[in-house]
Parts: C-alpha cells; sequence; structure tokens
C-alpha cells in the first residue's frame, strides 16, 4: 500500500482506495440479489467475515492517513493486513470457483440442448426423405 509517501502520491493512493472499496461494496451488493442458490449464498456468506476483517484495517489505516500518521498507517497495514487479506482472497477464490462450476454446468447443459436438436433435425430430415 502506500507505494509513494509523499503527500500528493499519498493522496491519490487513499482517494483509489475509497473509490475501489465503493465499487466492491456496490458489486457484493448486487451479488446479494443475483446469487440464488444456498451454495452460491454460502459461498458469499464465507467472504463476509474475512471482508469485515479486512476494511476494519483499511478504516484503521485511513484514519492514521487522516492525521497525517502515514508512515505509521504503513507499518500498520503491512504487519496486520497479510492474514486478513490472505482470507478474504481465499474467500473470493471460493466464489469464483463456484462460478466457474456453474459456468461449466451451464455450457453443458447448453450443450446437451444443441445435440438434443440436431438429433430432431436429423430425425426429421430421415422422416422427410421416407415419406419424400
Amino acid at each position: 500500500m502506500l507505494a509513494y509517501r509523499e503527500p500528493d502520491n499519498v493522496k491519490a493512493q487513499v482517494t483509489a482506495l475509497r473509490d475501489t472499496r465503493k465499487r466492491i461494496s456496490d458489486l457484493f451488493k448486487k451479488l446479494d440479489g443475483v446469487i440464488t442458490s444456498d451454495e452460491g449464498k454460502a459461498a458469499l456468506e464465507r467472504t463476509r467475515a474475512p471482508r469485515t476483517q479486512v476494511t476494519a484495517l483499511q478504516d484503521k489505516f485511513l484514519e492514521a492517513v487522516d492525521m497525517g500518521l502515514t508512515g505509521d498507517a504503513a507499518t500498520m497495514l503491512e504487519k496486520e493486513m497479510p492474514g486478513p487479506l490472505k482470507a478474504y482472497k481465499a474467500s473470493i477464490d471460493g466464489l469464483l470457483k463456484l462460478q466457474n462450476q456453474l459456468m461449466g454446468q451451464a455450457a453443458d447443459v447448453a450443450t446437451a440442448s444443441v445435440q438434443g436438436m440436431l438429433w430432431i433435425v436429423a430425425l426429421a430430415s430421415l422422416i422427410a426423405i421416407a415419406l419424400g
């Protein structure tokens, strides 16, 4: 975090962090309305506690930066963020894995539907030839 510690760069990074957090929050709200399966809801639920930990640390970081304690804020993140961030990323990976699995299942159903239609067309063609 805080790749550059000059005030203008810190301000830009903090703005980017706040903007990104808002976008992520909006996306989670959308997911709440879109995910309907029990398995999907459980996977989404598994992201909540790690996300809460990460956002709490980010809040702590932002408070320190707002108080002008940029060095302390960066040190705090370096010491406290790795574990919660790893858990958060793992929970997101689980959600993405489920999504990929569901997409694969949907593709299998679509393929089976197309194959079924091809058999119907072939059968109809044979009947037309036989009757023709």
